[in-house]
């Protein structure tokens, strides 16, 4: 419940023993650009709605010192299991409270002591770790094409949750896609509440005069006769 589809609580589980080094499943998606992907996501209302995009962090040409591909960092590409996609896709990451930025907690300890910032480190390492990844993903190059794999780093015992490690900057991006989601739906309500009190408005404004109209009607009639 604390995963990625925390509000859907979503989540993989093992229905038998799964030895260590297993190979689990591939990651199946479309490889977008990110661009495009985050676009598509801006629409979608399914029971997705916070589908997982997966970075994909290797070049299709030799120059692998690139921080992404492509020529521009929007060029970097992802796999989105929007439309295909396989169980994978409902596997959570091991950490808890994801949602909540570290940057928020670090602007508090600055006005902290060292002994306080030490404690709540502490806190937070086993609160960080209160469950553990079992599961890791492997990007491979198949016929120069990017493919992810996930494959069990210990034992699996079955009813427990497969959980892997999307990491920070998975994390980091997602609080900003969310956040600019949320600003976008508070906009469209906003939007829509102020165009529904105007033609409130006008509808009544139209029952008015025609309610004037029939009046008006009543006595020419009155006068002809």
């Amino acid at each position: 419940e604390n995963g990625v589809h925390a509000q859907k609580a979503y989540g993989l589980f093992a229905t038998q023993r799964i030895a260590k080094d297993s190979l689990l499943f591939e990651y199946a998606g479309c490889v977008r650009p990110i661009g495009v992907a985050t676009q598509k996501l801006n629409h979608l209302e399914t029971e997705l709605s916070q589908t997982t995009l997966f970075d994909l962090i290797g070049h299709l040409d030799a120059n692998r010192a690139k921080p992404h591909w492509g020529s521009r960092a929007n060029d970097q590409l992802v796999i989105d299991p929007s439309k295909y996609h396989n169980e994978g896709v409902y596997m959570n990451d091991y950490r808890s409270n994801v949602m909540d930025d570290p940057d928020d907690d670090e602007q508090l300890e600055e006005e902290e002591e060292v002994k306080e910032k030490e404690e709540s480190k502490q806190k937070k390492t086993q609160k960080h770790h209160h469950r553990q990844q079992n599961v890791k993903f492997y990007e491979v190059l198949v016929n120069n094409w990017p493919r992810v794999f996930a494959v069990a780093i210990c034992d699996i015992e079955p009813g427990q949750e497969l959980l892997g490690d999307y990491g920070e900057e998975f994390w980091k991006n997602f609080r900003v896609m969310m956040l600019r989601r949320q600003q976008l739906t508070e906009i469209k309500q906003a939007i829509h509440t102020e165009w529904q009190q105007k033609y409130e408005t006008l509808q009544k404004e139209c029952e008015e005069k025609q309610t004037q109209i029939e009046q008006l009607q009543k006595q020419l009639q009155s006068q002809e006769d």
